[in-house]
Order: C-alpha cells, then sequence, then structure tokens
C-alpha cells in the first residue's frame, strides 16, 4: 500500500517500479519451480528434522520404512513408527507451516501484481495528460527550488530550476484542484543554468513540476495556510442600573471604557480552529485571560468580564491554530474602568469663607455635576453645638449630570449672636458600584457673625504706626495687640482642623490610610490646644478667660473624639469624627468671641492679615472694608495677587484645553483620512467597471483589501478618541459623543461592505461617516512638548532618506529593465541594485528600533507619541517589507527584473507611508514652543 501512495505522489518513479515488479515476479516463477522440482523427499524430511530437533530421527525412520516396504504389509512396529509419526506432524502443525508460508507467498504475489498494474495504469494515464507525448521521466541533473513547500495564502513564491547545463525550452507545470493545468515560461538568469517563475498571489493548493527537453520532474506540492486570525468581533456592555444607560453593543473594536461595575461579553470569531485563545496582560502585575470556546462553532471564542477594578488594562490577543502556527501580530486590547466618582459639589457664591451680621441674608448658590446623575441636591449649615441641618433644593427630573443649587440663609432666623461661626457646605446623592444610594458633600466653609459697630481706621502714616506700635508694646497695649495676633492665628488654624476632619468624614471608613490620616489631625488639635493654654496665660479680663476655658474644654473633647475614631471600625468611624466635628466647632466659636471690637490696622497689619488668610482664600467683609479706605498698597496688592490667580487660573484652563483640543486634533485627522479613504474607493469603483483584464482587477482588489485595512485601523483610532472623551466626562462633548457613534457604525458598515465588495454601499455609508466626523471638528492647538524633539527629529531625518534611498533603489532597477540581456560590463548596476537593497534593510531594522523605543519611552508622558509611533511598527510588520526586500533582491540575482514591478509598487508606497507617519509623530513635538505662546498671548489678550 505504501509504494501504492508513492506512486500517486511521484508518478514520475512508475517505470522503474514497473520494471522492478515484473523481474520479482519472474524471479518468484523460477524459484517456484525450481522447488517443486528439485526437493526430494529425503530433503524435506531432512528440513522438518532440523527444525524440530525433538523428533530423534523419527521422521526419518518412518520415510526409510516407506521406502523399504510395501505400505499395506507393515508390522506392528513399522505401523508404531508411522502412527507417532503423524502424530507429531498433528501436534507440531508441520501442514499449516506450509500451508501459511505458501499463503505468504500469495499475498506477496498479489502485491506484487497490484504494484505493477497500477504503475502500468500511471503510464498509461501520463501519456494521456502530458503535453508531450513522448515526455521521459528526469532523473537526475535537476533541482527544484524550493520542492514540496507550505505558503501563507495570498503572498507570492519563486519557483526555481537549477540544471547542470543550459536548456532550450524550461516551462513551470502547476495543476489547481478543479482548474486546468497552466504552462509558464521560466526565465533563464544571465550566469548560471537556472530557470526560475514567480507565482504571485498564491491562493490554493497545487502540484507543480517542470517540463524541459522532452523531459519533466517530479510532481511537488504547494500546500497553502493561514496564520490564525480574528475575523471579526463584537462587544456587548451591559452596565449598572445606576447608569441609567442601555446596553451597548460595539462591533470590531479593540478599546473599551466603562464604569466599574460594567459586564462585558466580547465574541471572537476567527478564520479557523484554534489550540488556544489568550490575552496576554502587558502588566506584569496582572493575570492572563484564556478565552473560551463555543459549544457550536470551534472558530467563535468568548469573553466574559467584569469592569470591576478601576485602572487602565492593556492585553494582547495570543493565537495557536491545531498545527502550532501562531497570529504575526497580536492586536493590542485597551480596557479603562472608571472610578463611579461622587458629584463635583461646588460653590458660586460665596467664594469661600465669609463674615455676616447678625440680621443679614446670606444667599448661596453652587452646582453640581456628576458622571451618571444625581437624585437628591441641596445645602447644609450647623450651628456651634448642634448637629447639622440639611435642606433639599426643588428641580425637575430624577437623574441629571448637572444640577445648580440657590438657597437664603436667613441669619435672623438663626437666632445668631455676635461671635458666633455658621459653618455650611453643598451634598448630593447618587448611586454608588452597588446601587446603593451614597450622599456626598462639598468642602466646609465658615460665616462668622460680625458686631455691627466693627469699625476700621487707617493709621496716619506707616512711621507713626510703627511707632505707637512700640510704644504700645512697653505698655499693656502692646500685650493686647500680641494676644489678638496670636487669637488670629488660634482661629485660622482651628478652622483648618474642622476642615479637616470633615474631609475624613467624606471618605470611606475602609480607606488603608484613615487611621494614620486621622492621627495626623489629632496631633494638629493636640498642638492647638497646648498653644491656647499658653495664650490663655496672657489674658486679663475674666470673660476672656471663660471663653478660653470653655474653648479648652472643647479641644479636649475633640481629642478624645478623633482619639476613639483611630481604634473605631466602620460606621463607628464616622460617628466619631461627626463628635469631634461638633467640639470643634464649639472651640472655634469660644476662640472668636475672644477677639476684639476694635482695632487699628496698619499697612503691615494689612499685609500680614492678607497673608494668613490667603491660604483660605478669604474675602471676608474686613477686607472689604480695608479696601474701601484707599490704601494703596493694599490695592497693588490685590491687583498683583489677581493677577497671578488669573494666570494661575488661565494656566489651568489651558492646560484642559489642550487636552480637548489634541482630541479634536484626533478628530480633524480623522475626517480627513476618512475623506481621502472615500475619494479612493470612488477611484477604485470606476476603475473596477472599465477593468478588462484579468490581472487589472486583481490589482484593484488588492487595492480595495488594503482601503478595508485602513478603514479597520480608522475605527481602532476612532476608539482611541472615544475614550479619551469618555475619561474626560464632559457632558459638553455629549452630543458629540452621540455623532461619533454614529460615524463608527457608519465606519464599521462602510469596511463590512468592502469585505463583501458591495462598493456603491461602502461609498454611501463612509461619506456619511466623514460628514459626522466633520461636524464635531474644530480649530485645535496641541499643548507643548519638547522632551523627545531631537530624537523625533533624527527619526524624521532616517525616514526621509528611506524614503529617498527606495527612490533611488527603483530608478536603478528601472535602468537594469531597459537591458534585455546583460552584459559583464553591466554587472557593476547589479551589484548597486544589491547593495542598496541590503541597505534598505538596514535602514529599515534601525529604523522600527529607533521607533520602538521612543514609543516605549513616551508611552507615560506623550501618550499620543507612543500611540502613533506603535501604530506605525504594527503596519509595518504587517506590510512585510523586509520580506518584499529579500524577494526583490533574489529576483534581481535571477534576473528577473520585470516582475519586481508589483514588489517595487508594494515597497515604495510602504516606505512612504512609514515616512509620513514619523513626519506626523514629529509634528506633534517638535516646533511646539512657538505655537505654545501663540496660544499663551491669545488667551491673555481675550
Amino acid at each position: 500500500m505504501a509504494i501504492v501512495l508513492m506512486l500517486a505522489e511521484a508518478p514520475a518513479l512508475a517505470w522503474p517500479v514497473l520494471g522492478i515488479s515484473s523481474a520479482v515476479l519472474a524471479t518468484l516463477v523460477l524459484v517456484k519451480v525450481w522447488m517443486v522440482d528439485w526437493l526430494t523427499l529425503n530433503e524435506i524430511v531432512r528440513m522438518i528434522e532440523q527444525h524440530y530437533p525433538g523428533l530423534n530421527k523419527l521422521l526419518e525412520t518412518a520415510s526409510e520404512q516407506l521406502e523399504k516396504n510395501d505400505p499395506e504389509r507393515l508390522d506392528y512396529m513399522q505401523q508404531r513408527v508411522l502412527a507417532e509419526a503423524l502424530q507429531a506432524s498433528r501436534d507440531q502443525g508441520w501442514e499449516m507451516e506450509s500451508n501459511g508460508r505458501l499463503a505468504l507467498t500469495h499475498v506477496f504475489h498479489g502485491a506484487s501484481l497490484t504494484v505493477f498494474l497500477f504503475a502500468f495504469w500511471q503510464l498509461a494515464e501520463r501519456n494521456e495528460s502530458s503535453g508531450y507525448g513522448n515526455a521521459r521521466i528526469a532523473f537526475a541533473g535537476v533541482e527544484v527550488i524550493p520542492g514540496d513547500t507550505n505558503i501563507v495564502r495570498g503572498a507570492s513564491l519563486i519557483i526555481s530550476a537549477e540544471f547542470s547545463d543550459f536548456k532550450s525550452d524550461v516551462k513551470l507545470v502547476v495543476q489547481e484542484p478543479g482548474r486546468p493545468k497552466r504552462w509558464m515560461s521560466m526565465n533563464q538568469s544571465l550566469d548560471d543554468p537556472t530557470y526560475s517563475y514567480r507565482l504571485t498571489n498564491v491562493q490554493s493548493n497545487a502540484l507543480y513540476n517542470v517540463v524541459y527537453d522532452g523531459l519533466e520532474t517530479d510532481l511537488y506540492r504547494m500546500m497553502v495556510f493561514e496564520y490564525p486570525n480574528l475575523k471579526n468581533s463584537q462587544a456587548k456592555l451591559v452596565y449598572p442600573e445606576f447608569t441609567g444607560r442601555e446596553d451597548k453593543t460595539i462591533k470590531n473594536t479593540r478599546r473599551l471604557t466603562a464604569v466599574e461595575g460594567t459586564g462585558l461579553t466580547f465574541d471572537f470569531q476567527f478564520n479557523k480552529p484554534l489550540k488556544s485563545a489568550i490575552l496576554k496582560a502587558r502588566d506584569n502585575d496582572r493575570d492572563d485571560i484564556v478565552l473560551n470556546a463555543t459549544e457550536n462553532d470551534d472558530m467563535k471564542y468568548q469573553l466574559l468580564w467584569g469592569f470591576n477594578e478601576t485602572g487602565e488594562f492593556r492585553y494582547e490577543l495570543h493565537l495557536e491554530d491545531q498545527d502550532g502556527r501562531m497570529n504575526q501580530f497580536p492586536s493590542q486590547y485597551v480596557f479603562n474602568v472608571m472610578e463611579n466618582l461622587p458629584p463635583a459639589l461646588k460653590f458660586k457664591a460665596p467664594a469661600g469663607d465669609t463674615e455676616v451680621t447678625a440680621i443679614e441674608e446670606m444667599r448661596l448658590q453652587g452646582e453640581a455635576r456628576d458622571d451618571y446623575g444625581i437624585e437628591a441636591l441641596g445645602i447644609g449649615y450647623q450651628l456651634a453645638g448642634e448637629q447639622p441641618k440639611h435642606i433639599a433644593t426643588q428641580y425637575d427630573g430624577l437623574a441629571t449630570n448637572k444640577l445648580d443649587v440657590s438657597y437664603i440663609i436667613r441669619m435672623e432666623e438663626l437666632d445668631v449672636e455676635e461671635g458666633q461661626v455658621v459653618s455650611y457646605f453643598l451634598w448630593a446623592d447618587d448611586r454608588d458600584k452597588e446601587g446603593e444610594l451614597r450622599r456626598n458633600f462639598s468642602d466646609l466653609f465658615f460665616a462668622t457673625v460680625r458686631p455691627f459697630d466693627e469699625i476700621f481706621r487707617q493709621n496716619r502714616s506707616a512711621t507713626e504706626g510703627l511707632r505707637q506700635e512700640q510704644e504700645q508694646r512697653q505698655g499693656e497695649g502692646g500685650e493686647g495687640g500680641e494676644q489678638q495676633q496670636s487669637i488670629s492665628r488660634l482661629l485660622d488654624n482651628q478652622k483648618e482642623v474642622i476642615s479637616a476632619t470633615w474631609n475624613l468624614k467624606r471618605r470611606k471608613p475602609d480607606d488603608k490610610k484613615m487611621s494614620e490620616d486621622i492621627q495626623v489631625v489629632l496631633d494638629s488639635q493636640s498642638e492647638l490646644l497646648s498653644l491656647l493654654e499658653q495664650a490663655s496665660a496672657m489674658l486679663q479680663d475674666s470673660e476672656s478667660g471663660g471663653q478660653a476655658y470653655q474653648a479648652n474644654e472643647a479641644m479636649r473633647g475633640a481629642t478624645e473624639n478623633l482619639a476613639s475614631a483611630i481604634d473605631a471600625e466602620g460606621k463607628e468611624i464616622s460617628k466619631a469624627l461627626s463628635d469631634a466635628i461638633l467640639n470643634e466647632q464649639t472651640a472655634l466659636q469660644h476662640l472668636q468671641k475672644l477677639r476684639e471690637n476694635e482695632f487699628q490696622i496698619s499697612r503691615q497689619q494689612a499685609r500680614q492679615q492678607r497673608q494668613q488668610q490667603q491660604g483660605r482664600g478669604n474675602s471676608n467683609r474686613a477686607q472689604r472694608q480695608l479696601d474701601q479706605l484707599n490704601m494703596q498698597d493694599s490695592r497693588n496688592n490685590y491687583e498683583l495677587e489677581s493677577k497671578a490667580e488669573r494666570q494661575q487660573q488661565q494656566a489651568q484652563q489651558q492646560g484642559e484645553r489642550a487636552e480637548q483640543l489634541q482630541t479634536l486634533n484626533r478628530l480633524k485627522e480623522l475626517a480627513r483620512r476618512q475623506s481621502d479613504l472615500n475619494e479612493r474607493l470612488q477611484e477604485l469603483q470606476i476603475a473596477l467597471l472599465d477593468s478588462e483584464e484579468e490581472a487589472e482587477r486583481e490589482r484593484i482588489e488588492r487595492e480595495l483589501k488594503r482601503l478595508q485595512e485602513e478603514q479597520r485601523n480608522l475605527i481602532d483610532d476612532l476608539d482611541e478618541v472615544q475614550q479619551r472623551m469618555e475619561r474626560n466626562q464632559n457632558d459638553e462633548l455629549a452630543e458629540s459623543q452621540q455623532q461619533l457613534e454614529q460615524a463608527r457604525e457608519q465606519m464599521d458598515e462602510t469596511a463590512r461592505n468592502l469585505e463583501q465588495q458591495n462598493l456603491s454601499q461602502a461609498a454611501n455609508s463612509g461619506s456619511r461617516a466623514s460628514r459626522n466626523l466633520e461636524e464635531v471638528e474644530e480649530d485645535y492647538k496641541e499643548q507643548t512638548a519638547n522632551e523627545f524633539a531631537e530624537a523625533m527629529r533624527e527619526m524624521r531625518r532616517d525616514a526621509r532618506e528611506l524614503d529617498s534611498n527606495q527612490n533611488e533603489l527603483n530608478k536603478a532597477i528601472e535602468q537594469d529593465r531597459q537591458n534585455s540581456f546583460r552584459s559583464l560590463s553591466e554587472e557593476g548596476n547589479l551589484k548597486d541594485v544589491l547593495d542598496i537593497t541590503e541597505q534598505q534593510k538596514g535602514q529599515l531594522d534601525d529604523l522600527l528600533k529607533q521607533m520602538e523605543q521612543v514609543s516605549r519611552e513616551a508611552e507615560n508622558s506623550e501618550k499620543l507619541l507612543s500611540q502613533e509611533l506603535y501604530d506605525g511598527i504594527r503596519r509595518a510588520q504587517q506590510d512585510n517589507m523586509e520580506q518584499s526586500l529579500d524577494q526583490l533582491s533574489l529576483l534581481m540575482r535571477n534576473n528577473l527584473p520585470d516582475e519586481t514591478s508589483d514588489i517595487q509598487r508594494g515597497l515604495t508606497e510602504n516606505i512612504s507611508e512609514l515616512r509620513d507617519t514619523v513626519e506626523q509623530a514629529a509634528e506633534k513635538i517638535i516646533g511646539n514652543d512657538e505655537d505654545a505662546m501663540r496660544f499663551a498671548a491669545d488667551q491673555l489678550d481675550d
């Protein structure tokens, strides 16, 4: 059977096998006749006796008796010998031995006859199908390269035949299943008796051989295979109930952004059955994710994943098929899990601590923003020693991302007195990741009730003020001034302690640093208690002493509450902190009453007061009255401080705007690329209708496939932009995000139509996608970044040089192509071509390594630069430029310059695309200083 299979695969062996099988059959017949004619009975007996020594001459004795006597006249002893011999034959199976050998002989005869007939049939078939009726088998003198081989579907293959001498007519014969044989003339190399031909776009398995001078080689197998790769995918996001969002399905995406608590079902459709599909984590501290095959389809895998841990998760999809082949270019997947942040609460007015009178109406205005919706919003205030009061405001809607709040606190209704402190805050309710209602608070601010007759007077001059201050320090007045300054510092510090305790209360009880931070606040409160005791020793009147004593007691109670909070757990921590705030506010109110009602302010005192209050951003009534005194120094300082604040705010806004403009910059780029793709699609659509030759149609189809890949790359880039916008949580861009989702659906529809060659539908959906992208496009400026400027300059120079050298290589090949027969004097041109090709390989490798290094180094500080370079590297690897350069070199060595056109065109386009990628990345870094200066100047002018 093995010989038959061998003949089926290598029919060239049919003649030799036919001859050998004929000789074997003839030999067997002769041996059979000889054995029948020349083996005597005694020889057979001796053979059996030698094979069975235990007979002890029994068979030999019986045979002698038969030869000497008549078998019918044997005596008892002779009959006994014959009976024992027959019994031994039955026991030891002499007859079966003979029959078995005979059966094996018959089987061997049959097999030989089968081989003989099959070889004869092969020869008959070849004589009918061969183009040469008198073709003979080539036994030696030719080597076909690569022989039996495997090739990637769609790739090119160079087949060469190396002879010992030159041949006149060499043809390559290719036979594909279901198609007639193809005969192609092979091109001769100049120096060697080597003949070559290049097969392009190999799509199916085939047999091939070489025919020459009436002879033909063995048949060789050309087996087509595919690397495992992803055909399409679909991600379904199941959002938590608190988001109020409907489930979302995204096709063919590699970037996903969702809030914690979101469920993910990710379906992957591959091109072939797999041995394994794994999402390998790029971060070493994370585990890989193994995809599970579905029951009904062995080419479909599924990932069930939960967005539970916040952060950015990066994976690469690694595939392995049943033959152990891995996917060549693992795709990168990015899962961004966002935290369900509490609402951002901010007061618009007043902007910080303030002072009021006992009958004043204080208007509070604020706003609240949330990522997924606010269910309740209100104002809260608290008097010293009392529990806080929460007042809900009215608004329409159940869950809104942005809400405004306004409320008036009437001090007269609170029955407050001079020196009392009213703390106030904003609160809002939303849902946590488990869907439970949670209440969130803003920062805490203070409104101090001032006396009606508080008077501010400016000294006649700074010199006189200093002289009077020195005189007062010599007497009791100096001690009062120092005492007032000491109490003022205690007041400000006590407010800081209250704010710190309030912020601790806002945090989660299971915070790991909670105990450590409570200890810091406890130490601060203990230090203030010590300072109060020192200041109490300087008090002169009993009323001030009484206030200091009560403040001291309240501070001691606060320290006890803070100490209890350190040892508490769960909700007990929040209760202990609330009790601490009550005592801290009581201490603050008593400290406030220690202050004197009348005091004089000099310029130095005013400056010191502003410095003390600058950290809290105070804009109190005292400062407004001081400004009304026309204190020129105060106004100048205020202007300087305001200018610094404005510049700081502008810098912060510029950073935020730069991020937004950077996102919109990518949108503008995407719109341009989509528009270019649409134009190219329309051109190819017209060209395909006008094409008549098969080769031209194949070229257009390859271009359409490249457009499909480019459309997929555009979708990936758009996913990145959407991910950035979702991370920013900008409500003003909500409409733009919806338009982007529509654009993405249309771009995905374009890619699917291109795959199915529905060019009209692809053009329509591509045009709609362009319009949607253009609707969200705005002017932009880039954020300054010069860290990688020098590296990008060098990289840009290398990319331009690589592109220039490719043009020189094309010119050299074109010159060689014009020479139909290369003379010895023209060998130098070939050497130049080969040298440039090797130089291109080295420069390409160096450039890709440089891009990889900069991409890795810029991953944290310049993510856009890093991602753009990474995409360029990935596209370059997919284009197989190094392999194309190798094929180009091989074709030139084999004197096939006419076969290099497709490779040249692809190399030129790919290197030009790589150069454009590097230049676009460099433009984001080089020269941004001037853009930043102009942007800052425009902002200042506004």
